[in-house]
């Protein structure tokens, strides 16, 4: 419980517009945008009452992942596919090798796509 409480308190507990117009509306849903050194982005809709991560990248391809135990951080896998996030960078690996990784947009440039 502890770590979705420190991820509604990191992105000021808002909710955002998603990427491809991918709803996160909702009081118990956190909406995070992260971008890449490349310029490639990836949104997540954390629920918190369903404890999931909603994944949408940029070719509009999506996942969701269930809340995984973590030492640190908040995690979420199937076992295959993994979302990670950890002081402000989101990595997506699937069979554990690197997929994706990028550092949170602020709450301004995720809100409005600038």
């Amino acid at each position: 419980m502890y770590r979705y409480l420190l991820i509604v308190a990191m992105l000021g507990g808002a909710t955002l517009a998603q990427a491809a117009g991918d709803d996160c509306g909702g009081l118990r849903r956190v909406a995070a945008r992260y971008v890449a050194a490349n310029g490639k982005q990836l949104s997540a809709c954390y629920d918190l009452e369903q404890q999931t991560v909603r994944i949408v990248f940029d070719n509009g391809s999506r996942v969701v992942l269930p809340a995984a135990l973590s030492g640190s951080g908040a995690r979420y896998s199937d076992g295959t596919r993994t979302f990670w996030e950890h002081q402000g960078v989101g990595r997506y690996l699937v069979n554990d090798a690197l997929q994706f990784e990028g550092a949170l947009l602020p709450r301004a440039t995720a809100d409005t796509g600038h």
